[in-house]
């Protein structure tokens, strides 16, 4: 486990999948990053990568070859190596491999960054194409908070106020429909508790906000997330006493989906030697 700290908070990120697991006040005994539980969700903050969401049918087909990709990816399962390493930073990578391109038949570089700010975890996604060809991902974060949902006391605030309209999935088949369910309007704070996941992720577009952040009013605590250059937000939990903030670059496919990669909503598309980058910043209140 590597660990990063500094006056404010001390970090541990795991080399497997690069995953934040800790983020602990220094001042205070108090866990952020939610530990997992028996019958609950058993990761704590992985990354999406090369997908984010499920495939149709678990298949994608890039030059009429069908290739099979679980849900949010495979980067999450593999081990990256520490390129550089500081005190209050630290850099991983992992490459493609020949296991890799039996999913994924793209040659890339994945380089995932945190670095210490005060309270603030700032994490960075460099996605390079190391192939001849035109490179096609989405990507994303999946951070889950410790908050105390059943309690019925938390609460999601944006900076502005906003229009917030849930893309709908289709719970049998885990893909999206292109339907919206009205949740608010005019609003900077809804309510969050077990009942609101019951159609599953909320998914967010377009939102004004440059910041949202989750407030659990019983225990008297909050974390923020930037949301500059986010174009869809998730919001999940399967009910424990956590919440995810998933800021993504990319979403599941759509049930109309005719399963093409290239064709695929919301994909990042690079050509050869370019680099893409992103991310965003958690700040623990």
């Amino acid at each position: 486990m590597i660990k990063l700290k500094n006056d404010f908070l001390s970090v541990e990120i795991a080399a497997k999948g690069a995953e934040l697991k800790s983020v602990m006040d220094i001042n205070k005994p108090h866990e952020y990053m939610w530990q997992t539980a028996p019958g609950h969700w058993g990761r704590t903050a992985p990354v999406l990568f090369p997908i984010v969401g499920s495939l149709k049918e678990k298949t994608m087909y890039v030059d009429d070859v069908a290739y099979n990709i679980g849900q949010h990816g495979f980067a999450r399962d593999m081990v990256f190596h520490i390129v550089e390493q500081e005190d209050e930073r630290v850099l991983f990578e992992v490459t493609s491999d020949e296991e890799t391109l039996r999913m994924y038949p793209y040659a890339f570089k994945l380089q995932i960054e945190y670095v210490l700010k005060d309270r603030v975890v700032a994490v960075s996604y460099r996605v390079f194409n190391m192939g001849d060809a035109k490179l096609y991902f989405s990507i994303g974060g999946h951070p889950g908070f410790n908050m105390n949902l059943q309690s019925g006391q938390c609460e999601l605030c944006f900076e502005e106020e906003e229009v917030l309209n849930s893309e709908l999935i289709d719970m049998q088949v885990g893909l999206i429909k292109r339907e919206f369910k009205p949740l608010a309007s005019g609003v900077d704070s809804i309510r969050i508790s077990p009942s609101t996941f019951d159609e599953d992720a909320l998914i967010f577009s377009h939102l004004k906000s440059s910041y949202v952040t989750l407030v659990d009013h019983k225990a008297d605590r909050q974390v923020s997330m930037s949301l500059v250059g986010v174009p869809k937000l998730g919001v999940w939990s399967d009910k424990g006493d956590f919440v995810c903030i998933e800021p993504w670059w990319g979403i599941a496919d759509y049930v109309d989906s005719n399963q093409q990669f290239v064709d695929k909503d919301m994909n990042n598309r690079l050509n050869p030697q370019e680099v893409f980058v992103c991310g965003y910043d958690v700040k623990f209140h």
